[in-house]
């Protein structure tokens, strides 16, 4: 995991240049939930504050190779959000209190078959 990779220190540096530099956005670390789950292609994001955890599930499903099958499950602080919960509200909510940043991890299951 991200937090596991890096110190501390040098996480809470870029998570304040990140608020400092884009006020308006929403800095977000996306990653798997498990090995077997497929990898964005990065994994520090910036999203508006209106978007919504469905436009969240439609980036995600962008940057990733996922099935047509398989469905797209978030987790932020060990809940599972509504699609339609506001990115600013889950960050207020959610948000690590040290680095500033937004943890999501993503899973996913086989919906048919």
């Amino acid at each position: 995991m991200y937090l596991e990779e890096r110190p501390l220190e040098q996480i809470v540096e870029e998570g304040c240049r990140m608020l400092r530099k884009h006020p308006d956005k929403i800095p977000c670390v996306i990653e798997p939930g498990s090995p077997e789950t497929p990898a964005m292609d990065r994994r520090k994001w910036l999203f508006p504050r209106d978007v919504t955890v469905g436009v969240l599930l439609t980036v995600i499903r962008r940057h990733t190779t996922l099935k047509p099958d398989q469905a797209v499950f978030v987790f932020i602080g060990n809940t599972l959000p509504k699609s339609s919960d506001s990115m600013e509200d889950v960050y207020d909510t959610h948000r690590h209190r040290d680095t500033g940043l937004l943890f999501i991890q993503y899973s996913l299951e086989r919906t048919y078959g």
